[in-house]
């Protein structure tokens, strides 16, 4: 959702914060299964009616906890108003070396998303700064590059 967000900020100057667990609970199509893998749901989000505010259905815990509340997870999606629908969307491509076309477009478009493999020990212990391991052997998480810096020479491949 935070690409989501950047691209809506980016148009509009508006600041809006996406839920999350709206994509959890809802989300459950092949490839995807309540947003886990990392997929990027831009299709589904462009052939639903819209996003829902963080506000309308907040991020529950790992046990589908919401404070003083129990939200529904995987599988069972709620009725709740959507917002925010995308027109369009694109692809830097599928190489994950390829850094010209992903500083490329960051550069042109603003922030966007790329998938690891978050299931290794480094990953897991991360508390800041560069990750330069890749001991990950499995795609499951999407994260969001902001920005690009050309300075810090790293093999990141």
């Amino acid at each position: 959702m935070g690409c989501f967000e950047a691209a809506i900020k980016i148009v509009d100057f508006n600041t809006r914060d996406l839920s999350e667990q709206w994509l959890i609970n809802c989300l459950t199509t092949s490839g995807f299964s309540g947003c886990q893998g990392g997929n990027c749901p831009f299709s589904y989000i462009k052939s639903s009616t819209g996003a829902v505010y963080e506000s309308d259905l907040p991020y529950a815990d790992a046990a589908c906890n919401i404070t003083n509340t129990t939200a529904t997870c995987i599988g069972t999606c709620g009725t709740y108003a959507h917002h925010e629908k995308i027109t369009g969307y694109g692809s830097a491509g599928s190489s994950y070396t390829d850094y010209t076309n992903l500083k490329t477009a960051i550069y042109n478009y603003g922030p966007i998303w790329v998938t690891v493999a978050a299931d290794g020990a480094a990953f897991n212990a991360y508390n800041g700064g560069i990750l330069s391991t890749n001991d990950g052997t499995t795609i499951d998480h999407a994260v969001v590059i902001v920005g690009w810096n050309d300075t810090e020479v790293m093999d990141y491949a």
